[in-house]
């Protein structure tokens, strides 16, 4: 499940991703097997989590692809793992095209919620292998 909020004050989105540690670990593993656990602080996890983050997620506003920033990572006892990014997005977005094909390379039935919130506008979308790209329109 993704969580997309316009913050006006800072001016950028703030996102953050929850998936469950196993599933994200095979997925990082498929790039370096070394890696026993999706959670830490080394630098080799957390650049395979960006690299990761950086190949199967994004956003389009205004035909303009945002630049991510991955600001880390949390992990939870009950085998969850956050991950954080923004983009930096000067005014209110009327419409925002999302790509997210975390873990579709891993289950082939993955389906990936993303919840996005403009003011006080809340849009949805249902992202799946078949449709890895959507937009939602906020005007």
């Amino acid at each position: 499940v993704t969580e997309i909020e316009f913050n006006s004050n800072k001016k950028r989105l703030e996102v953050s991703i929850k998936l469950f540690q196993d599933d994200l670990l095979k997925a990082i593993q498929a790039r370096d097997e070394s890696i026993l656990e999706p959670c830490g602080e080394a630098t080799t996890i957390q650049t395979l989590l960006e690299n990761y983050l950086s190949e199967n997620f994004g956003i389009v506003v205004n035909e303009k692809e945002l630049k991510l920033t991955y600001l880390g990572s949390k992990c939870e006892e009950n085998d969850l793992i956050y991950l954080f990014v923004s983009l930096d997005l000067k005014n209110e977005p009327e419409e925002m095209k999302v790509s997210n094909s975390l873990l579709f390379d891993q289950i082939d039935s993955q389906e990936n919620i993303v919840n996005m919130k403009v003011s006080d506008k809340k849009r949805s979308l249902l992202l799946n292998s078949s449709r890895p790209v959507a937009k939602a329109l906020f005007d």
